[in-house]
């Protein structure tokens, strides 16, 4: 693990040096970008070795008393997230110095944010290879106040204070019960490493399940599961909303890489535990996607299609997990598989779309989707870029958004192969929750784009608009996520090839099944081409027609129709449309009024007002000084 710890000793002194850069922040943002990118590849060595040679790496450091013996470990889980953060880092990290550029020159003590920044990165590497249950504790709070600091940036401004409080709070109540499931794992098995974790039975007497449920609670509040949601979706509606997404986007998969931690770490979680987690997640996902089509906020749009997608990539966590209970290694394999897929299919889209609508806000300078219209032709590369963001979101080939989906799917098809009624029930549920859950997505979604782009600009700024040079970093790394995304739509045996390593960390130890579920996976990924080949021969052949028989045959389409069609003229089609969707967004909106006055009574206490954050936080330090 010797390039792990060079990365994470890169990754310190470049917070370091550009905390002492108060001169030039224009240098202290360069050397923080530069240790990670230096760090990533490094890690990325480490990485290999472990998903691609099948080898796990670990040390153990002796760090005295309280943490004792801290021991450190890669395996397949651990180095998925790795290649993830630092991915994820470098994202955020280029699109913090595109936001802190107009800082520059008026606040030169900038690169403060780049040390918090570079922090938040290294202790993130630590909590995903530690073993060390205090050391974990301590690197998840240290990685949480780095993003508050972060978050605090714009200070002066009241709503960003409230987002930052609001987003503490909910993390603190998480860490409480992440605390509280630790003391109680170590008073059960007497281990302060996560191995303890496997020595629990899972029933009452042994304490097994009160464990596995606190710890459940704490990695799902992270997640942003429903009804804990309401930190992912605040969004101070200016140039800092794709920023803060971006951030939200590095603590929820630290969330997913806790459950999924907590699944392999635990042999036999209780056999309820699945179905638990698959309703918990239908419902979330879609209350995200009924709330992503009622908003008119473009950043708030995203920021409930992020709820969603972590209802998705947990509909396969359940998936994997009901597999498990039942002994069926191919619903395991898959459910698991998708669940790890879509987490890194979603960490690419979700980045290209919070990277194209942060250009596009610094185009039209509002994040109001009714004030927007006409940007394809004003800005066509960024619309290019948003319209692919798109479509890998709806969960359609050829891009990444539908491998991960369809992979899920098929694990809950695997509920066919059973006789027990629970896991039909439960398999036929998530099949259908799964499906409206896309439906839903791609009417939010076709409604963005349309009103975003397509029609008339709405405002002086839209129509003022121009596009951003393709040689600005924003541009390039665009350029690259989309790359990314079509290849892994195409050809995503390239990364299901080092998911052997990573299944076997979750008890699937099977070779025959996990290179059966590969294989699937890749042919899903070959029959979805089948379509888009038929339709693309269809309209080259319509294209190739000689014009005159079009003619005719538009001729005797208006002979039957009325005059008066609404689809006689140019705009009538989009008009239709236009129509069709506010017509589906008012019942929606219906059903999601009806579903929010309980949902608020829930998660009124975590507003963001400062009485209720404090009081959350004196309740931690009196749990804390009580385990002591």
């Amino acid at each position: 693990m010797s390039y792990l710890f060079f990365a994470l000793a890169l990754i310190v002194t470049g917070g370091i040096g550009s905390a002492f850069c108060k001169g030039s922040a224009r240098l202290a943002a360069l050397l923080s970008l530069t240790s990670i990118a230096g760090a990533t590849a490094l890690m990325t060595k480490d990485a290999y070795t472990v998903l691609f040679l099948s080898q796990t790496l670990s040390s153990a450091l002796d760090l005295g008393e309280p943490l004792g013996l801290v021991r450190l470990e890669m395996d397949g889980l651990s180095s998925l997230f790795v290649c993830l953060i630092g991915a994820s880092s470098m994202l955020s990290g280029l699109y913090l110095y595109e936001y802190f550029a107009a800082y520059f020159k008026s606040n030169p003590a900038i690169g403060r944010q780049y040390l918090f920044f570079n922090m938040l990165v290294a202790f993130m590497i630590v909590a995903v290879t530690v073993k060390n249950i205090i050391a974990f504790v301590i690197a998840w709070e240290i990685m949480l106040l780095c993003i508050f600091f972060i978050l605090l940036f714009e200070h002066k401004n009241t709503k960003t204070r409230n987002i930052a409080l609001s987003y503490i709070a909910y993390m603190h109540a998480g860490a409480m019960f992440l605390m509280l499931g630790f003391a109680a794992d170590y008073m059960y098995c007497g281990s302060m490493d996560f191995k303890g974790l496997g020595t629990l039975r899972t029933d009452v007497l042994n304490g097994g399940e009160l464990v596995f449920i606190l710890l459940l609670t704490g990695f799902a509040i992270t997640s942003g599961f429903t009804p804990f949601h309401c930190w992912t979706t605040k969004s101070p509606g200016a140039s800092a909303s794709s920023a803060f997404g971006l951030l939200y986007g590095l603590i929820i998969n630290m969330g997913i890489y806790g459950i999924l931690r907590l699944s392999a770490e635990m042999e036999a979680p209780p056999r309820y535990t699945g179905y638990v987690v698959l309703i918990v997640s239908i419902i979330t996902g879609l209350w995200g996607a009924l709330n992503s089509i009622t908003q008119n906020d473009m950043q708030r749009v995203l920021a409930y299609n992020s709820v969603g997608n972590v209802g998705i990539i947990g509909i396969g966590i359940g998936t994997g997990l009901i597999g498990q209970s039942n002994n069926l290694p191919v619903m395991t394999a898959l459910g698991f598989g998708g669940a790890m897929l879509h987490t890194l299919n979603h960490t690419l889209f979700k980045g290209l779309l919070l990277y194209s609508a942060g250009s596009i806000y610094r185009g039209v300078k509002t994040n109001n989707i009714n004030l927007m219209g006409g940007l394809i032709k004003r800005m066509p590369l960024t619309a290019l870029m948003f319209l692919c963001g798109c479509i890998c979101v709806c969960g359609l080939p050829p891009l990444n958004g539908f491998i991960g989906e369809a992979a899920i799917f098929m694990g809950l098809f695997g509920v066919s192969t059973t006789t027990v009624g629970s896991v039909l029930t439960t398999g036929v549920l998530g099949m259908a929750s799964l499906t409206l859950i896309n439906g839903l997505t791609v009417i939010a979604f076709s409604k963005l784009a349309g009103y975003v782009l397509l029609g008339q600009p709405r405002c002086v700024e839209a129509s003022a608009a121009v596009q951003t040079e393709w040689t600005s970093a924003g541009m390039l790394s665009m350029t690259t996520l989309v790359i990314s995304c079509l290849a892994l739509g195409l050809m995503p045996e390239l990364v299901i090839s080092s998911f052997n390593n990573i299944l076997r960390c979750l008890h699937v130890n099977s070779t025959s099944v996990i290179n059966d579920a590969s294989a699937l996976i890749a042919s899903i990924s070959k029959a979805s081409l089948l379509p888009i080949t038929l339709t693309g021969a269809l309209l080259l052949i319509r294209s190739l027609l000689p014009n005159v028989s079009v003619t005719a045959h538009r001729s005797s389409v208006r002979s039957v129709r009325p005059s008066t069609s609404a689809f006689e003229a140019g705009i009538g089609r989009l008009t239709s449309v236009t129509t069709y969707l506010s017509t589906v967004e008012r019942y929606v909106d219906k059903i999601r009024m009806w579903i929010q006055q309980p949902l608020d009574k829930c998660t009124g206490l975590l507003d963001g007002q400062m009485r209720h954050n404090m009081l959350y936080l004196l309740i931690t330090l009196v749990a804390v000084l009580l385990l002591l």
